[in-house]
């Protein structure tokens, strides 16, 4: 076994001490081995200054050392310093550091620990570094650590790589800088007195923690992000009570839940991670953006505890929400304050959407495919986008609230829904006060009708159905498809009346929208199908008969003067016949009637009878024009502007 008289030689010739180049085996081995206790009474008498009283800054390297028994780093005499370091060594003990003050630096590379490490209440002037060491089965314990960096040029900080390590503790954690780099963890839990940054790459293990500890602000708020990336992490990954930190994490792989609470960030970024459990946020504040790039979870949960009785402006706040082609199972946001929009752009939600009590400008769910049920209620903002995308049912229930402000806009252009639904207790017998101003239904297509309140009054009904499909208060432009889409699922309910009435409004809104934009001949057009036949809807269709029978009864008046043999009754039904007749452009209801009028009708009719019966006979012409394109259904449909 080695002794202090060889540490001495080995000392003189060099600061350092080698006995092997490889890790010793495992069974011990004579020529290299050494009692830990030794060592350190070794270190501790090396440490003394020197006769004139300056320091003497103890530096050792030892190489290939079989550590026998527990090694205890000696706390070196008043004005001496010790920085140790260890490679390629087997402590067939334990290592620890108690109470030990103003250590330059510590480091440990490629050894093999079969005990413990515990730091307790030690100052590390400089870097602490445990490289490529592996404790499989022991723990790593630094407990009240003060690691603080002095100008070194490798200044502070706790440096964990390539390390095979059961358990390993940093509580209480002081430092400028923390890195872990590859290797392989049973459990890794940090908790944070003061931390500049933080690095962790490359490294699996089972759980994961990162708590801040005491009331200490956090250094990291002035700018330090804390790095998580390309790591494997098993049951559980917990961030809580961070101040002033930014936080990224990129391509990690959570096979537990993450849960990400009591925190207030500078930035929060998620990219190409995939959370096997529930990803939720409790309690999150957060200045900057939040973002989520392809990133997948199970349950996606976000929500704070504001008070009894409590809007959700007196929840935690956040800046921006972007989630851009994420893959959720379910979505759960309640009682959140966001100052400016959350976009779920391109995302996937094979479940139920819940958005409940949230306060922001914008939420966009745009180019969104979501298999069942999205419910929005209780909320307050100034426009949901719903463009492009895809769900079972879409749900607004405003609960107890008000109705939408002025300025609020629904926008479903192009998505497909199979149910809409539109609830509100207040407004139970007025269900048109629910909807926004400003309703984009242009391209969106629903299997049922709208649900919402059934009012008493059934022009109530016809006002929610008229506003819906119109899109709200303030259009901003009339488009035809919301009215046919709308008319079609109450013809399939079976309510063909308001069917109709949604059709004709359709026509009349575009006949308006003609005028405003001085399209004048397309606007003179629909006035004249408005007023003749109705557009061809409904019962209005009949509007034709009455423009007949003026026409015919102006003609049997212009017919007046013509003589007519038989008694008064018998000319005035001779000359409403033949008047009848030329409305009429193709049938013959006498040839009495015809002979009339082809033979020689200027001897019979003056000039001014002639040219009224060439007008009598356009219209004629015109009204069965009408008629044949509303049977065929051309007048009820859109109008080219």
């Amino acid at each position: 076994m080695l002794d202090e008289t060889y540490l001495d030689s080995a000392f003189e010739r060099s600061r350092t001490i080698e006995v092997g180049k490889e890790i010793p085996p495992e069974e011990p081995d004579d020529q290299r081995r050494i009692n830990g206790k030794e060592l350190s009474r070794w270190l501790f008498a090396r440490s003394k200054p020197a006769a004139d009283g300056s320091l003497v800054p103890i530096q050792v390297w030892l190489v290939g050392f079989d550590i026998v028994g527990d090694f205890f780093f000696p706390a070196p005499k008043e004005g001496g310093t010790i920085e140790l370091s260890f490679e390629k060594c087997r402590f067939r003990g334990g290592l620890a550091l108690w109470g030990v003050k103003g250590v330059p630096s510590f480091s440990i590379s490629e050894s093999v620990i079969q005990d413990d490490i515990t730091v307790a209440g030690a100052g590390i002037v400089g870097e602490l570094q445990i490289m490529n060491v592996s404790m499989r089965s022991a723990d790593i314990r630094l407990n009240g650590a003060s690691l603080f960096a002095s100008g070194l040029v490798c200044a502070g900080g706790v440096k964990l790589t390539a390390c095979e390590i059961g358990k390993c503790e940093l509580l209480g954690l002081d430092a400028p800088r923390l890195e872990v780099r590859g290797g392989k963890f049973g459990r890794l839990s940090v908790s944070v007195t003061r931390l500049g940054a933080a690095e962790l790459e490359s490294f699996s293990c089972e759980s994961f923690r990162i708590t801040r500890r005491g009331e200490s602000e956090s250094t990291a708020s002035k700018g330090f992000p804390v790095v998580i990336n390309d790591c494997e992490i098993g049951d559980e990954f917990v961030i809580a009570g961070l101040k002033g930190v930014g936080i990224k994490i990129r391509e990690t792989n959570i096979h537990g839940f993450a849960h990400i609470f009591s925190c207030e960030l500078a930035y929060l970024n998620l990219a190409y991670c995939k959370v096997e459990r529930d990803l939720r946020f409790y309690d999150l504040a957060c200045v900057g953006n939040i973002h989520l790039l392809r990133t997948s979870a199970a349950v996606f949960d976000w929500s704070n505890s504001p008070a009894k009785d409590e809007s959700p402006k007196a929840a935690a706040r956040a800046d921006r929400f972007i989630a851009y082609r994420c893959q959720f199972g379910e979505i759960s946001w309640r009682d959140l304050l966001l100052e400016r929009d959350a976009d779920f752009t391109n995302c996937v939600v094979s479940l139920d959407v819940d958005v409940d009590r949230l306060c922001c400008p914008i939420l966009r769910f745009n180019n969104a495919t979501i298999d069942r049920d999205v419910t929005f209620s209780g909320g307050l903002m100034d426009g949901i986008f719903f463009e492009g995308s895809r769900a079972r049912s879409l749900s607004f229930d405003l609960k107890d609230l008000e109705a939408p402000v002025a300025r609020m806009e629904l926008n479903l252009a192009g998505s497909s829904i199979k149910s809409l639904a539109f609830g509100s207790e207040p407004f139970a017998e007025t269900p048109v006060a629910i909807l926004p101003p400003i309703l984009n239904l242009i391209g969106c297509t629903y299997e049922s009708l709208p649900r919402f309140p059934a009012p008493q009054a059934a022009e109530e009904r016809l006002a929610f159905l008229k506003r819906f499909a119109a899109g709200g208060t303030n259009p901003s432009r009339v488009e035809p498809q919301p009215y046919f889409q709308l008319a079609r699922q109450l013809r399939s309910a079976g309510y063909l009346s308001e069917a109709n009435q949604i059709q004709y409004d359709e026509r009349e809104a575009a006949r308006m929208e003609f005028w405003r934009r001085g399209h004048w001949r397309q606007y003179a057009g629909l006035t004249l199908l408005c007023g003749f036949i109705g557009y061809g809807i409904g019962t209005r269709y009949f509007r034709v008969l009455w423009v007949v029978l003026l026409l015919t009864i102006v003609g049997t008046l212009v017919l007046a003067p013509v003589p007519v043999t038989g008694n008064p009754l018998e000319a005035w039904l001779w000359r409403a016949g033949a008047s009848f007749q030329e409305v009429l452009p193709v049938a013959k209801l006498s040839p009495h009637y015809a002979a009339f009028f082809e033979e020689k009708p200027t001897d019979s009719l003056n000039f001014l009878q002639n040219a009224y019966f060439a007008f009598h006979r356009f219209m004629g012409w015109l009204l069965a024009s009408f008629v044949v394109a509303g049977l065929a259904g051309l007048t009820q449909r859109p109008s080219s502007s």
